[in-house]
């Protein structure tokens, strides 16, 4: 398949996608809106009954706490003698009764020997227990009881705290302590004079049937009012569980399905799906448009690559010409008697110069000439034995008078140097940007170090690792791997004025991945950058093969 071929079959599959498969996308889109719709109007439904309860709930504790106001006007004071007190506790509502406990839990009112009224002596002996064996005396003793602080001045005793069908109201005054016990039904029976009577939307154009119902500890109901005719097994839409003193009481809601959702008209429908189908060709319109504009910018990108390859292989032939005359220049030059001169002969430092020059450019279109071919994906390495030292000081070697100018140290430790199948100009290209960015982003280091090892982790073990390390100023962490992208460089001073194409890196790190290697940036705690190049170079006995 051609460069050109491939685009244009890319380009029509993005087209198909973006008309059928945004299609599919909405069709399903629209079907999970209407049941997300469905669910919140479900979600909407609950939380309207949750606040029927609420209401209902506070109306309940309004109740309670009006009780617990008018019960605590009757401890305001308190008689000492029994006569007095059955007289102020005469006027108590008929469902409330009275007994004054001392600090002892000894009963005070009503007397324990029966001299009182009979409503006095049955209070006495349904009570006996309590008193004496029983919460109520250890309230009175201030002794431990479960829900009660022994600091509290007042506080209701539940029957789920004394197993009785009976609420114990208490107040505490000095060294004696007022119990009120109010029966559930009585308290109950209050409660529900206090709720609703008749039928929810009873009589209203929009009658809506829902029943809801108050039950107590054990479960059974004590009242309900509503419409709707629950199921055995159906459960509430809502709950509410009372509090203090109804702990355990429980307010239920219940509703018919249809309760919970919300019929849609078609021409809601309608309108969804009409709006979806045109958010689709809204959608599908604009990726149009990006795509013809990328296609476009590909194009003229493409053209540039065409060119500078071009220009880069005109280039050549004339690099070629000049650098071969300065071969012979200098070969004419060492004929010529200059002993008188040796160094200091300024031919011989412009020769220097031309020749230095020259190979920046022939490694600079070196470069080009390969990112052009790994943007038309030929870019390729052609493998033979040999040994990577010499190529490594052959890169050195093409450096070494541009190091020597800006005082770099060259260290080299290339003891590790088997015999293996690799690319030498590949390799040797590497080395070269490598090298080069030494020269013009880690000058201020003065130091080059180059180290051969072993590469462990490569195909059954065999790999050259190549570790190349400089002192210069380093990398930031965040660019470590974006200096990897062609043409990114870096906006800081570290590339400030300093020129170049910005594709080596990128071309080295392709070209060490053809061998089955990769180029990293590997963390130096010394400072300064560690660049890591491994290769996948197997001995010459190994069976190898590339496909190029």
């Amino acid at each position: 398949m051609t460069q050109n071929t491939r685009p244009r079959r890319t380009l029509a599959l993005m087209l198909i996608a973006m008309t059928l498969i945004p299609v599919a996308l909405f069709a399903i889109l629209g079907s999970r809106l209407i049941d997300d719709q469905e669910a919140l109007s479900r979600v909407e439904a609950t939380r309207v009954f949750d606040d029927r309860l609420d209401t209902l709930e506070s109306a309940i504790q309004t109740i309670v706490r009006g009780l617990e106001r008018e019960l605590s006007r009757y401890t305001e004071t308190l008689p000492e003698d029994a006569a007095a007190l059955s007289e102020a506790f005469r006027r108590l509502p008929r469902e409330v009764d009275a007994l004054v406990l001392n600090d002892e839990g000894k009963l005070v009112f009503p007397s324990a020997r029966g001299a009182g009224t009979r409503r006095e002596t049955a209070l006495v002996d349904r009570t006996r227990r309590f008193v004496q064996q029983g919460v109520l005396g250890q309230v009175a003793r201030r002794e431990p009881v479960a829900g009660v602080s022994a600091a509290d001045d007042r506080g209701w005793l539940s029957p789920a705290i004394h197993g009785t069908q009976t609420f114990f109201r208490w107040y505490r005054k000095g060294l004696r302590t007022v119990f009120f016990e109010i029966g559930e039904v009585s308290l109950a029976s209050e409660l529900v004079m206090q709720l609703p009577d008749t039928p929810e939307g009873a009589g209203g154009d929009t009658a809506r049937p829902t029943r809801t119902m108050l039950l107590d500890a054990s479960g059974a109901t004590l009242y309900q009012w509503g419409l709707h005719e629950p199921d055995v097994q159906e459960a509430p839409k809502s709950t509410r569980v009372l509090v203090q003193p109804l702990a355990g009481w429980r307010l239920q809601h219940y509703a018919p399905e249809s309760e919970l959702s919300v019929a849609y008209e078609g021409t809601l429908m309608t309108a969804v799906w009409a709006g979806l189908v045109g958010l689709a060709f809204i959608l599908g319109g604009c990726a149009w448009l990006i795509w013809v504009a990328r296609t476009r910018e590909m194009r003229v990108a493409q053209q540039r690559v065409s060119f500078v390859n071009q220009v880069s292989h005109e280039l050549k032939t004339p690099l070629t010409n000049i650098r071969m005359y300065a071969d012979l220049l200098a070969a004419s030059l060492e004929d010529d008697d200059m002993e008188g001169l040796g160094d200091t002969d300024p031919r011989q430092r412009h020769l220097a110069v031309i020749v230095r020059e020259s190979d920046r450019l022939s490694r600079l279109i070196r470069n080009v000439l390969n990112f052009a071919r790994s943007q038309e994906e030929r870019l390729k390495v052609s493998v033979r034995p040999g040994r990577i030292a010499p190529v490594v000081e052959g890169a050195v070697d093409n450096h070494r008078e541009s190091l020597r100018g800006l005082e770099i140290a060259v260290d080299l430790d290339l003891s590790h140097d088997p015999v293996r199948v690799f690319d030498a100009d590949a390799v040797e290209q590497i080395l070269g940007n490598l090298i080069s960015n030494v020269e013009k982003y880690a000058r201020t280091g003065h130091y080059l170090g180059i180290r051969l090892e072993n590469w462990p982790e490569a195909p059954n073990g065999q790999g050259v690792r190549i570790l190349v390390r400089d002192r210069g100023p380093g990398i930031a962490k965040e660019h470590r791997e974006r200096i990897f992208e062609p043409f990114w460089r870096a906006s800081d001073k570290l590339s400030d004025g300093v020129a170049g194409t910005g594709i080596g890196l990128d071309i080295a790190r392709r070209l060490a991945r053809l061998h089955g290697g990769d180029l990293r940036l590997l963390p130096s705690p010394e400072g300064g950058c560690l660049f890591e190049a491994v290769l996948a170079t197997p001995p010459p006995t190994a069976d190898y093969s590339r496909k190029t």
